[in-house]
C-alpha cells in the first residue's frame, strides 16, 4: 500500500514539475541527516516537483529533499532562499543582482522594473556601465537603471534618447540643435549647416513638442471631458473636442526636401468632422512653423490630388469652399466656391472663384445652384484620410 502511495505521489509530482501549480493540504516539515522534506497530510511526500506550502513555493529533488540556492529546473533557473522558498523580483547572489519574474524564472536581456529598464546578461547578472546591444550603445548607472537624456560620464556629456539609445550626429534637443560626438561632447548651434539633410529622427524630434501637446490634450479630454479643459490652452485645434481618433503623418508634401507634419482625425463615421485635418506644420531655418490650424467654421481636408479643401461658413446662411495648394510653407488658393446670404429674386447667389477673383464678387462669375453643388460634390468626393499613424497608443 505504501509503495502504491509513493508511486502515485511520484507520478503526480513529475506531472507538476513543468511549472508551479497549487497542490496538497496541510502537512508537516521533517528533517533528517540528509536535509528537510515535507510530509503531506495523507502521508505522501513531494518528489521531483514544486509544492506550495503556506503560500510559498518549494522544490523537492528526486529523493524528496527541499532544495536551496540556484536550481535549474526543466531548463529554467530559479533561486531558492536558505529557507527553501522560491524568490521573485530582485535577488543578490554573490556580488551580482538577478531578476526573477513572478513565476520565479530568472530573466535575461531587457526587463522593466518599477518603471525603469535594466539589462541582464546571459548569466542573469545585472549589467552596469556601457552596454552595446544590436549595435546601439546604452548606459546603465551603478544601480543598473538605463539612462536617458543628458548624462555626464567621466568628463564628457552624452545624450540618450527616450529608448536609451546613445545619440550621435545632429539632433534637436530642448529647442536647440546639437552635433553629438561618438566619444562624447557636442557642438551647439542655432541650426545644422546649410547643406545638412534632416533625418527622419530629426523631424520626429522637431515635431515632438507639437505631438505632445495633442497627446496631453486628448488624455485630459478622456479623463475630464471637454467641458473642463480649454483647447486654446494647449495650442490644439478646437475641432479636437468633436473628433476622437487623432493621427499624424510626417511627409514631404511639396517635394522640396522638407517634411511636413499633418495631424488629423482618423474617424471612420461620416459626421461633421469626418476626415478633418487639425493642423499643418513645416520646418523653416531649423525651427517648426505652423502653416495652418483648422477651426469649427473653417475646416481643412486633404484631397487625393495632394491639395487641401477648406470648408467654411459665416453662419448657417452660406458656405465657403476654397481649394489650396501647399508649397514652401505657404497655402495658395487656386479655386473657390462661395454662396451669399444676399438673395436675388428669392434665390441665393453662388460664385465660382478663380485665384484672380478671390477677393471680389464679379457678376460674370455667378453660377447656378445646380452648378455650385455639382462642383462642391466633386471636390468633397476627392477628400481622403492620409495613412495616419495613431497619435494615442
Amino acid at each position: 500500500m505504501k509503495r502504491r502511495i509513493l508511486a502515485l505521489t511520484l507520478l503526480l509530482c513529475l506531472l507538476l514539475s513543468l511549472a508551479p501549480v497549487p497542490a496538497y493540504a496541510d502537512g508537516t516539515w521533517k528533517k533528517n541527516a540528509s536535509g528537510w522534506w515535507y510530509q503531506n497530510e495523507d502521508g505522501s511526500y513531494p518528489v521531483a516537483c514544486w509544492q506550495k506550502i503556506n503560500g510559498k513555493w518549494y522544490y523537492f529533488n528526486q529523493a524528496g529533499y527541499m532544495q536551496t540556492g540556484w536550481q535549474q529546473i526543466n531548463g529554467t533557473w530559479y533561486y531558492l532562499s536558505s529557507s527553501g522558498a522560491m524568490q521573485t523580483g530582485w535577488v543578490k547572489s554573490g556580488k551580482s543582482w538577478y531578476y526573477l519574474d513572478g513565476s520565479g524564472a530568472m530573466q535575461t536581456g531587457w526587463v522593466k522594473s518599477s518603471g525603469k529598464w535594466y539589462y541582464l546578461k546571459a548569466s542573469g547578472a545585472m549589467q552596469t556601465g556601457w552596454l552595446k546591444d544590436d549595435d546601439i550603445w546604452y548606459y546603465l548607472n551603478s544601480s543598473g537603471a538605463m539612462q536617458i537624456g543628458w548624462q555626464k560620464i567621466g568628463n564628457k556629456w552624452f545624450f540618450f534618447a527616450s529608448n536609451g539609445a546613445m545619440m550621435i550626429g545632429w539632433h534637436y534637443i530642448d529647442d536647440a540643435w546639437y552635433e553629438l560626438n561618438y566619444y562624447g561632447g557636442y557642438t551647439k548651434a542655432s541650426q545644422p549647416p546649410a547643406n545638412y539633410r534632416y533625418t527622419d529622427e530629426n523631424y520626429r524630434e522637431l515635431y515632438q513638442p507639437v505631438l505632445d501637446r495633442y497627446i496631453q490634450y486628448y488624455k485630459l479630454l478622456v479623463e475630464q471631458g471637454y467641458e473642463n479643459i480649454q483647447w486654446s490652452d494647449y495650442g490644439v485645434s478646437e475641432c479636437c473636442n468633436y473628433a476622437d481618433s487623432p493621427g499624424y503623418i510626417i511627409r514631404d508634401l511639396d517635394g522640396n526636401g522638407i517634411k511636413e507634419l499633418i495631424i488629423g482625425n482618423n474617424d471612420t463615421n461620416e459626421e461633421l468632422f469626418y476626415k478633418i485635418v487639425f493642423c499643418l506644420y513645416t520646418v523653416d531655418n531649423g525651427k517648426v512653423q505652423q502653416v495652418f490650424g483648422t477651426g469649427v467654421r473653417s475646416r481643412m481636408h486633404y484631397m487625393d490630388t495632394g491639395t487641401f479643401l477648406n470648408q467654411g461658413s459665416n453662419g448657417a446662411a452660406y458656405f465657403i469652399e476654397i481649394l489650396y495648394t501647399y508649397e514652401d510653407g505657404k497655402m495658395n488658393a487656386i479655386d473657390g466656391l462661395w454662396s451669399s446670404d444676399n438673395y436675388v429674386q428669392g434665390q441665393p447667389v453662388y460664385w465660382y472663384r478663380t485665384p484672380e477673383y478671390m477677393e471680389f464678387f464679379p457678376e460674370n462669375l455667378r453660377i447656378s445652384e445646380e452648378e455650385a453643388f455639382a462642383i462642391r460634390t466633386e471636390w468633397e468626393s476627392r477628400v481622403i484620410t492620409p495613412d495616419y499613424l495613431p497619435l494615442l497608443r
